[in-house]
């Protein structure tokens, strides 16, 4: 009996996961019970998330495959107002904003990618997407109630809007990739891994910068 064909969403899964234990290990690595580095880590969301509709917006008018667009279209509802989430866990943790911290240089490098994708080929910002929310489902729950014990609910709604709802996105995602050609696939592979090297990076920042200095006067 021959073995039953994977998918291309299943291969696109098994190609996703083979991210996972670098991604999980960064992450645990970072010390979020430091106040400082929370904060920090608040407002490199902010930043990075605050490009999300303007990315999903150019993509959709310009994507020639009709069920990622489609999908792009009902993503642009759901992405609103997550950059404010950020913003508002900071203010509610201690009054900060997210002006006393740097754009770092990581964050920037990495929704540059998100905005080359879909100059490069529409269908393949579907990478620069799964590597985000495959990263927040797989590393948010894990911290999700010792934020809460330590700096209450009002301050980790960005972490557990993403612990939650991001389960659901990265199954609609991995769908998505049942419906691409060839190139399209190959396409969000390469975005795919790039999105995860710059993840990477920012979360290698975070291991060796004192990240509780704020913005520079």
């Amino acid at each position: 009996m021959s073995e039953k064909q994977l998918t291309t969403g299943e291969i696109m899964e098994d190609i996703v996961n083979s991210y996972k234990t670098t991604t999980i290990s960064k992450f645990s690595n970072i010390n979020f019970m430091d106040q400082n580095a929370y904060k920090n880590w608040l407002a490199q969301l902010y930043y990075l998330v605050e490009h999300s509709v303007p990315m999903l917006k150019k993509a959709f008018p310009v994507c020639q495959n009709a069920t990622i667009k489609d999908a792009y279209s009902h993503h642009i509802e759901e992405e609103l107002g997550h950059d404010l989430l950020a913003k508002n866990d900071l203010k509610n943790l201690d009054g900060s904003s997210v002006s006393q911290f740097e754009r770092l240089i990581e964050t920037e490098n990495l929704y540059k990618i998100g905005f080359e994708s879909i100059d490069f080929d529409p269908a393949s910002f579907v990478g620069y997407i799964m590597a985000l929310e495959f990263t927040a489902a797989w590393c948010y729950p894990p911290i999700l109630d010792e934020l809460k014990s330590v700096y209450g609910e009002g301050a980790i709604q960005f972490i557990h809007e993403h612990a939650v709802a991001d389960q659901d996105h990265i199954d609609i995602m991995l769908e998505l990739c049942e419906n691409m050609t060839a190139q399209e696939f190959q396409n969000t592979e390469v975005i795919l891994d790039r999105s995860f090297n710059a993840v990477w990076a920012l979360l290698d920042r975070f291991q060796v910068r004192d990240m509780r200095q704020e913005r520079a006067a």
